[in-house]
């Protein structure tokens, strides 16, 4: 995105209908990047198969969490450096929230987008920005925001499967596939609200 218009609010919109004024992306691609790419001003589709990170996979329901699937993933935790043993990476697995399974058709484009309500907007902003942010919701809501954070997964996980099913906004600082995948900024963070919280954004 060098020398390109940079966006600091995306749209994810997850639905079981084949979206019909999108283009599907060409070839397999992160979740990360795919946001990183809607930063950029693209607006496309992927489909189950079109995520080659095994974690979004397993975070965003793309993949049935099998034993032998699961086993794998812990070991690739390891492997990443995000977990010390493949228990621990099992233990973090079976903590977090994730989407159920099932075929589905995921949706990123930039905001505003006319054709589509997205069911979580990442916004991208340093702290003093998230800072007015977070503020402004609070004012509106009376709730404290509490970040989910762990540095793993951030926005498969975080920003994505977390807040769609809670219903609450979450802060994250990223991790080490996310920050490059969208282009972070070493001040910049994550803040991913759903759509529960949109009308009143």
């Amino acid at each position: 995105m060098c020398g390109e218009k940079v966006l600091n609010r995306i749209g994810i919109k997850i639905t079981k209908d084949r979206p019909l004024n999108l283009n599907r992306t060409k070839g397999v691609i992160k979740h990360c990047s795919a946001v990183g790419m809607a930063r950029a001003g693209e607006r496309f589709y992927v489909q189950n198969n079109d995520i080659s990170c095994p974690l979004a996979r397993y975070n965003l329901g793309l993949q049935k969490p099998d034993n032998k699937f699961m086993i794998e993933l812990a070991k690739t935790l390891v492997g990443w450096g995000d977990a010390k043993s493949e228990d621990i990476g099992l233990k973090y697995l079976q903590s977090r929230p994730k989407l159920p399974y099932a075929k589905k058709y995921i949706l990123y484009f930039p905001v505003p987008d006319y054709d589509y309500e997205p069911d979580v907007i990442i916004e991208i902003s340093n702290a003093h920005e998230l800072m007015l942010r977070v503020r402004d919701l609070t004012s509106i809501s009376g709730d404290t925001i509490k970040g989910h954070m762990t540095g793993v997964g951030a926005m498969c996980g975080e920003c994505t499967a977390y807040p769609i099913l809670t219903g609450k906004p979450n802060v994250s600082v990223g991790c080490t596939g996310s920050r490059p995948g969208a282009e972070l900024k070493p001040d910049e963070l994550f803040f991913a609200v759903p759509k529960i919280r949109n009308s009143k954004s």
